[in-house]
């Protein structure tokens, strides 16, 4: 284990307490299997840590306002008279 959020992860296994920062990163180090593929943004915007993933790419546009544009409603399809929608 060598990304960031090992360490924390680590301490958390052995049954410690750990900080706010500390607990974010060693949940992302977990769900990002202790990185094994690398240290790269996980690109999961729908998850409420994105934000503060470590590796995340400071240059990408913020995960929030991607979450916006998910959640925006998009064109409803007209469907032929007397078919229900699904």
């Amino acid at each position: 284990m060598s990304g960031v959020g090992s360490a924390a992860l680590r301490k958390f296994r052995a049954g410690k307490r750990l900080t706010r920062g500390e607990a974010i990163h060693a949940m992302c180090c977990s769900c990002m299997c202790d990185y094994a593929d690398g240290r790269v943004d996980c690109q999961v915007i729908s998850c409420p840590l994105h934000d503060f993933q470590p590796y995340r790419r400071k240059t990408q546009e913020s995960a929030s306002s991607k979450k916006k544009a998910l959640l925006k409603p998009g064109p409803t399809r007209k469907t032929p008279a007397g078919v229900p929608p699904r």
